[in-house]
């Protein structure tokens, strides 16, 4: 297509505008005041069909209308509330991780060897205060230990001694003693050195 077409194209469209000029429908004449303007706009409004007013039965299918659109959007609202839910639940349940152990091997280790730290910890601070004749302090050691590992005779047995001192030297926890060995009789039975702890009180 050369540029002459091109250009005769665009002058038949402006004549083909230009006829349609005075077909156009003025609704308002210029130079009025508002008041003059706002009856010639009611007026054509009222040739087309603006004044008219519903009647009871469109206002009520209107009405219908909107209550239905209404119930539509509630529901839509609440389906995609339930799929949001269903989607979260679905990845913390695949993402929740499962047979993972409570404490690897390494972590046991260690926890073993503070537990064993503390445990001669106590034991050597009963011996220290036990040379020292302070039984009392001695035996609070000894009682730690004991809880740390309750199947130790070595710390049973000083806890025994300890209460066996202080109900000799000082005529106290003489109850404690004797409950203290028979407890730990029941615990090692063969063990010597508790059994002769019991003559002692």
């Amino acid at each position: 297509m050369g540029f002459g077409h091109s250009v005769q194209t665009m002058i038949n469209t402006l004549r083909a505008n230009k006829k349609l000029l005075p077909k156009r429908i003025r609704y308002f004449e210029r130079g009025k005041d508002f008041e003059a303007l706002k009856t010639t706009y009611r007026r054509h409004t009222a040739k087309l069909g603006g004044d008219q007013k519903a009647s009871p039965e469109q206002l009520a299918l209107i009405r219908q209308r909107v209550l239905e659109d209404l119930r539509s959007d509630r529901r839509k609202l609440i389906w995609s509330i339930s799929g949001v839910l269903v989607l979260l639940s679905c990845l913390a349940y695949f993402s929740w991780p499962t047979n993972t152990p409570t404490s690897s091997p390494t972590k046991l280790k260690i926890e073993e060897s503070e537990l064993e730290y503390k445990f001669r910890e106590y034991m050597n601070r009963g011996m220290i205060q036990l040379n020292q004749e302070k039984w009392f302090f001695a035996a609070g050691n000894f009682e730690e230990a004991v809880s740390l590992y309750p199947n130790s005779s070595e710390a049973t047995y000083y806890l025994c001694y300890t209460y066996v001192k202080l109900c000799q030297e000082n005529e106290r926890s003489c109850e404690k003693a004797q409950d203290l060995i028979s407890k730990a009789l029941q615990s090692f039975p063969n063990h010597k050195r508790i059994g002769a702890l019991k003559s002692q009180i």
